[in-house]
């Protein structure tokens, strides 16, 4: 039997107790703080874990209730929960929000002793920021860090700035006379006076900066850098952090290019860099395969073409001539397979592997070598660690 004095969150007023979804909700610990709240983690006797955001006092009052309630209606579209509770007319008692709670640590916390798993976090981090772009049609407008947890998955919090795109955005303040907030956009402090319209392009500058500092905390704990992961990632960074608006790469070439860094024994130029992003792509669930499938297939064109070469100067008839010619069907058709979309390109792969035409003749250890990498950089794109 339910106690009176246990209440629902509905009607949730700051203890230590409440109920939600027929269970009784106990507080744990305290998550963090923020500028507006602060988070604690509660736990079901069944093991169920949920966050509650509890607004901290502004100037002896309690005066931001309006915005918990927005952020918990985007907690509720973009990850399923997201329950306000208060007086939206009190300003003497404090208002709280019951979010998900996301197994792991915020970025700032994770230390990165491979570039891959920079690479992961990134590129997952910046597939969610698209999602909100083109299925929610928001920006999330305080890309850093603190806001991005990693656990199994990669997850965005505090959606305290989310902002539909070209419409007003909030005030950003200057932290002082010299130095914004670094995470933002500078188009947004060059008129003080006048409120910014929201544009996608102002998380694709934050999420240049967020693949700066993941890129330096790894730095700071490798023995060893490739020097081609460093140089094309600061070409990520510079295109998607610079100061002209227009100019900022779109999110789908960052990954792609970033994940071409992988593939070093290809020479830069060799790739294809004009990235086309097809309507169905669109979709968020396609996303992410879709730019997957167009990396491989470009890497596996690449290595076509290269053995078309090679077979033109070999005569026709000769052994050498006709392993080649099975490599580029076998290519060809692989090409073919990971185009459909219809199973994991980390399945399609491993399957090549396996073909003895695939990996015939001599040389075989280059064709061999790709399948390899291709599989590697297939597992950064699944959606979990």
């Amino acid at each position: 039997m339910r106690s009176n004095a246990i209440p629902d969150f509905s009607s949730y007023n700051g203890g230590n107790f409440f109920f939600f979804g027929r269970k009784v909700f106990s507080c744990e610990k305290v998550l963090g703080s923020g500028a507006y709240g602060n988070v604690f983690l509660f736990t079901s006797r069944d093991g169920e874990k949920l966050a509650v955001k509890c607004e901290r006092r502004y100037h002896d009052r309690y005066a931001f209730g309006a915005y918990f309630k927005a952020e918990a209606e985007w907690y509720q579209k973009i990850h399923g929960l997201g329950v306000f509770s208060g007086d939206l007319a009190n300003y003497t008692k404090p208002h709280y929000m019951l979010i998900p709670y996301f197994e792991g640590k915020p970025l700032y916390e994770v230390i990165y002793y491979s570039v891959k798993q920079v690479f992961f976090d990134w590129i997952w981090t910046a597939a969610a920021i698209n999602e909100l772009h083109e299925k929610h049609h928001v920006i999330h407008g305080d890309l850093k860090t603190d806001n991005i947890i990693s656990g199994k998955r990669v997850y965005l919090i505090d959606f305290g700035f989310v902002t539909r795109v070209n419409t007003k955005r909030g005030t950003v303040f200057r932290i002082d006379e010299n130095n914004s907030q670094y995470h933002q956009a500078p188009e947004l402090f060059t008129n003080t006076n006048e409120k910014q319209l929201a544009k996608t392009t102002q998380d694709i500058y934050s999420l240049g900066l967020l693949l700066r500092d993941l890129f330096s905390i790894y730095t700071e704990n490798a023995f060893l850098i490739d020097d081609t992961h460093s140089s094309q990632t600061q070409e990520v960074i510079e295109n998607l952090s610079t100061r002209d608006p227009s100019q900022r790469w779109t999110i789908a070439k960052a990954i792609y290019l970033l994940a071409t860094s992988f593939l070093s024994t290809i020479p830069r130029n060799m790739w294809q860099t004009s990235i086309k992003i097809d309507e169905k792509a669109k979709n968020p669930a396609l996303f992410m395969p879709f730019i997957c499938v167009m990396l491989l297939n470009n890497a596996l064109q690449i290595r076509i073409d290269e053995l078309t070469q090679e077979k033109k100067r070999l005569n026709e008839k000769s052994k050498g001539a006709r392993t080649k010619g099975k490599k580029i069907t076998g290519l060809s058709d692989l090409q073919k397979e990971l185009t459909q979309l219809s199973s994991s390109a980390l399945d399609v792969l491993h399957k090549a592997k396996q073909d003895s035409d695939m990996t015939a003749g001599f040389f075989r250890h280059k064709t061999r070598d790709l399948l390899e990498k291709l599989s590697e950089i297939s597992v950064c794109f699944q959606q979990t660690h």
